[in-house]
């Protein structure tokens, strides 16, 4: 078996007479086989995080593996950032060193579900009718 890359192959003869014949030839195996991605996350929907616009969101993180042993993967996220409301598409490639390459993806949709709350709201007034008017003039701050 030859691995990827070249391998230079040289036929040697002598005869009885020490006459010496070299003879080479190359072999060259390419490697064109995308890598394997492992569990990429499915979509993941989650509610905003108690008083604030966004979610952190946590995910196991896929694995990589090519024919070649030697693979790189990167994301465009990672599991524990931060996500604002909407839809993020998280994307992974895996690249082997001959270049080939695959990508998968998924998406974190973040809603918000959080009802607003109002401060500094006054108590309520009780107050009679200014001098002959059917009204009153309330201020408040």
């Amino acid at each position: 078996m030859f691995p990827i890359g070249v391998t230079v192959v040289t036929y040697t003869a002598m005869d009885d007479a020490a006459n010496m014949a070299n003879k080479s030839f190359s072999i060259t195996i390419t490697d064109n086989e995308n890598p394997f991605l492992f569990g990429v996350p499915a979509n993941i929907t989650q509610k905003t995080d108690s008083g604030l616009a966004t979610a952190v969101i946590n995910w196991t993180e896929p694995t990589a593996s090519d024919n070649s042993g030697e693979v790189t993967l990167t994301s465009s996220h990672v599991s524990g950032n931060m996500f604002p409301i909407g839809v993020v598409v998280v994307i992974y490639t895996a690249i082997d060193a001959s270049s080939n390459m695959i990508t998968e993806s998924f998406s974190i949709t973040v809603e918000d579900n959080e009802h607003p709350v109002l401060s500094g709201v006054p108590a309520s007034f009780i107050e009679t009718t200014d001098n002959g008017l059917a009204t009153a003039v309330i201020n408040w701050t």
